[in-house]
């Protein structure tokens, strides 16, 4: 049987490799036997996200890549945005534009490096941030976490989305990131739920 595809519609450059990534590590967290496809994503930017043409175009470029079992996963960061009151927004009309492709909308609070300060622990001990840091007891109320992670960091050249962020996403803790991140959580139950139904669908 073919594994199903998950294609991303992501923001930023640095995201077109770490959400792949992080969605295949979370469907072999949940069973060895799930190995999504998981094709280069479709970039929408931020300044895009309310468009419905732009919403649409990039929703027909994810459909491209996507066979029988497949769906689609759009990821951004909230940034000022409130994740309660757009993300459902977001996600009615890219349900109705995905029609019966399966379709998820997430919001990273604030940014998609807040999933790495939730799991700082983990990121302390594999050598990508310094000795000590530790999560704040809001993760997700860190304004600037691209910053947050820069300052922490264990290279000398500090932190870089297009470079690191990648290479961050491979080693950061699920769990950890689970415990501590409101936005992860979801994101996490959202594609759970996706890839459980993709692979019970015959």
């Amino acid at each position: 049987m073919t594994a199903p595809t998950i294609q991303c519609i992501v923001e930023g450059k640095g995201e077109t490799q770490a959400v792949p990534l992080v969605i295949r590590r979370i469907a072999l967290s949940v069973t060895p036997a799930w190995c999504p496809i998981t094709p280069p994503p479709v970039p929408l930017p931020k300044t895009q996200l309310r468009s419905v043409p732009e919403l649409e175009r990039a929703v027909a470029r994810a459909k491209i890549n996507l066979g029988p079992r497949g769906a689609i996963v759009m990821v951004h960061d909230a940034d000022k945005d409130c994740p309660a009151d757009l993300g459902p927004t977001i996600q009615a009309r890219l349900s109705r534009i995905a029609g019966a492709t399966p379709s998820v909308f997430v919001m990273a609070s604030w940014e998609f490096e807040s999933w790495f300060i939730a799991a700082s622990r983990s990121l302390v001990q594999c050598g990508k941030l310094k000795p000590g840091c530790e999560p704040p007891q809001d993760v997700d109320a860190v304004r600037d976490a691209k910053g947050w992670i820069r300052r922490a960091a264990a290279s000398e050249g500090g932190y870089r989305p297009t470079l690191h962020q990648a290479a961050f996403a491979a080693k950061f803790d699920i769990d950890e990131a689970l415990r501590n991140s409101r936005s992860f959580r979801k994101f996490h139950k959202e594609v759970v739920a996706l890839l459980t139904s993709l692979y019970s669908t015959p």
